[in-house]
Parts: structure tokens; C-alpha cells; sequence
């Protein structure tokens, strides 16, 4: 789904904008929280399809 270096990217973007967002406040806004709850889901699914693919890889 994606590869390694989109992975870290969006693990730091999500990182990177979560704290900035709790600093500012930004995080009682419902899109926000919506769309770092999204991204966070996105990376959750991008994990377990990787690790899905490297076990059936290993068979």
C-alpha cells in the first residue's frame, strides 16, 4: 500500500500535527480530530497489510 518512506512521512505528519494541534487548541475541532483519526487509521491498515504480506512471503 505504501512504501517505507511514505510510511515515515506520514507517521512524522500525523506526530508533527497532532502536537502542534493540542498546542494551538486545534484539536477540539471536530474535522481536525477527524482527519488525524483518519490518517492514524491509514497507517494502522498500511501495518497490518505489510506484516499480512511478509508472513504470507515467509510461507
Amino acid at each position: 500500500m505504501l512504501t517505507d518512506k511514505q510510511s515515515l512521512i506520514l507517521c512524522g505528519i500525523v506526530g508533527v500535527g497532532f502536537s502542534i494541534a493540542g498546542i494551538f487548541g486545534f484539536l477540539e475541532n471536530y474535522m481536525i480530530s477527524g482527519i488525524f483519526v483518519t490518517l492514524f487509521i491509514v497507517i494502522l491498515i498500511n501495518i497490518f497489510i505489510t506484516v499480512k504480506n511478509n508472513h504470507e512471503q515467509e510461507n
